[in-house]
């Protein structure tokens, strides 16, 4: 599936991805150290686009941090793209199902019944398929109908 971030947000998480992977590995680490600490002139062979020989672009680093932090904002869901094509594998769609469906409920909170219309229009703010992220929720068990199926519920 295609990620829903756009391209400056998706440099900002692979670039933080690689800072941490080599935090995580001895050897990464002891070079990640090196480059740090200025003592690494050989930085052609590491996955760090911030350091380029013993120089660190701490401006890029700086951007980083900064775009690490707007992906923390309450308001990142105006920056996101719809998901555009929902998964084939039928674990995945639920998955993706579940983790759509308990966020618009979350959010619309304290109501807990919300109509075939109003719940396909919280779900459009995030995939595009919203009859398929829907019967799949309900396929899986995480989201009821009323008898008459006119109201949506969470399942408890």
């Amino acid at each position: 599936m295609n990620s829903p971030l756009n391209a400056s947000d998706t440099s900002v998480v692979k670039r933080a991805r690689v800072v941490l992977a080599a935090i995580a590995n001895p050897k990464f680490r002891h070079k990640l150290t090196q480059v740090l600490a200025g003592t690494c002139a050989d930085t052609a062979n590491l996955p760090f686009d911030w350091a380029h020989g013993e120089q660190i672009d701490t401006k890029l680093l700086r951007s980083t941090l900064a775009g690490l932090e707007g992906l923390l904002d309450e308001h990142l869901i105006t920056r996101v793209e719809r998901i555009s094509i929902v998964p084939a594998r039928e674990d995945e769609l639920q998955a993706l199902s579940a983790q759509l469906i308990t966020t618009v409920f979350s959010r619309i909170a304290p109501r807990t019944k919300l109509s075939e219309t109003e719940l396909n229009a919280a779900l459009a703010m995030f995939v595009s398929d919203v009859a398929n992220v829907r019967r799949a929720a309900v396929d899986a068990g995480i989201l009821q109908r009323t008898p008459d199926g006119r109201e949506y519920y969470l399942a408890l």
